[in-house]
């Protein structure tokens, strides 16, 4: 492994450079080889870091604006075939966001929170903490504790104007988003710029599950993941893209064996089609690095990176009088008991309150299955369920 590790540098291009500027990359390597931090490091992706911090020639010392926060830090992501370091996505306590890098792509056992000490700017990129910031104390938190901190700061397709207010250029923000899968997609491979023309033509797509480029590769999700936009004018995808040396983070329990089952499909059509059999209608949290919010023909298109991704676990109580509402009539509606509405109503809205979402944008399909509801109910009839429990749904939160 650390063979092939130092043929990958040795033919790099960053030791092409290196060589040119004068320096001895064979020395770089052998002191890095007898370094402290080699040997307490096992991870590839952290040894190649440790050289290719000596091999790069030293840039001026950041410049910006003192921070010092403590962060949640979600997940990071590159691109493959990428000489540029891991975007992390984290949140700030205000329930903001910022970028952090590293040339580790293994920095953070994400999610997490972490210290962070360094120098920060604002540009028309979203708010970034700059390269060479110190990270300590980091403590790994569990997707529930994560989930309870994102479930404030997460949009959902109903927030119209907060959605409309992400950046319409094609520069990057970070976006947190709830909301149901609706389907997934291929992610599209594009051939060589005509010469004629400047532009490419999409020659196919990337199977379910690609190598990134760590020693040894680990296959990581290539697709798009789109968000049920429910009638509210968005389209909303996130894009889990080939990595370099990234790792996206992701939390649905079964995601990981739906995509190795999907490979079995000779098809790389057929293996989009049986992941999206297996996870549309999910409830997600999905934290995303946007760098499209464009309007086409009356409808608004949001595409981003993915850096995170988990399923709602609709168990979890969350800290808040929303969740107090599941078991009885809100407060002053007394003359409204909960029994007064059929089981079905009842027993949707209960799933619903926890998660924060309207039964309006729930799918038939997933009603159905939360609920068991047989195939003896039609759907105009499972419709009429959602449309009542959406009705009571905004009752009852209307107090908070």
């Amino acid at each position: 492994m650390t063979e092939e590790l130092l043929k990958e540098i040795r033919t790099s291009p960053e030791a092409q450079k290196a060589a040119i500027l004068g320096i001895d990359v064979e020395k770089v390597i052998a002191e890095a080889q007898e370094s402290d931090r080699w040997k307490k490091y096992s991870s590839p992706a952290t040894r190649r870091s440790i050289i290719m911090s000596k091999l790069i020639p030293a840039k001026a010392a950041a410049t910006g604006d003192p921070f010092d926060e403590t962060l949640l830090v979600l997940g990071g992501s590159d691109r493959f075939q990428s000489n540029f370091p891991v975007s992390f996505i984290a949140m700030r306590k205000n329930k903001t966001f910022c970028m952090l890098t590293s040339f580790d792509g293994d920095a953070f056992k994400c999610p997490c929170k972490a210290r962070v000490v360094g120098v920060s700017n604002q540009t028309e990129y979203g708010f970034r903490v700059e390269e060479g910031a110190n990270y300590s104390e980091v403590v790994e938190l569990t997707f529930d504790e994560t989930q309870k901190i994102l479930h404030k700061a997460a949009l959902q397709t109903r927030d119209v104007q907060k959605l409309d207010a992400l950046k319409e250029t094609s520069k990057n923000e970070i976006a947190i988003i709830r909301g149901v899968i609706s389907t997934v997609n291929g992610r599209d491979v594009w051939g060589p710029k005509s010469k004629e023309t400047g532009k490419s033509q999409k020659v196919g797509i990337l199977p379910v599950l690609s190598p990134d480029e760590r020693t040894p590769a680990i296959m990581r999700p290539t697709m798009g993941i789109k968000i049920d936009g429910a009638g509210s004018g968005f389209e909303i995808t996130g894009f889990f893209d080939q990595q370099h040396h990234g790792a996206p983070v992701i939390q649905i329990e079964d995601f990981s064996a739906i995509c190795e089952d999907a490979m079995g499909e000779p098809k790389k059509e057929d293996q989009i089609s049986y992941v999206r059999s297996g996870i549309a209608g999910r409830n997600i949290i999905i934290g995303m690095n946007v760098f499209k919010n464009q309007e086409y023909r009356e409808k608004r298109y949001i595409e981003g990176t993915i850096h995170f991704i988990m399923e709602v676990n609709p168990t979890i109580v969350m800290s808040d009088t929303r969740e107090t509402l599941q078991t009885g009539a809100p407060p002053g509606d007394t003359n409204t008991p909960a029994q007064s509405e059929t089981p079905n109503v009842e027993a949707l809205i209960a799933w619903c309150l926890p998660l924060s979402q309207d039964p309006e944008y729930v799918p038939v399909a997933k009603v159905r299955s939360t609920l068991e509801i047989g195939d003896e109910i039609s759907d105009a009839m499972v419709r009429e369920i959602i449309k009542r429990a959406s009705q009571v749904y905004q009752d009852r939160t209307k107090t908070t």
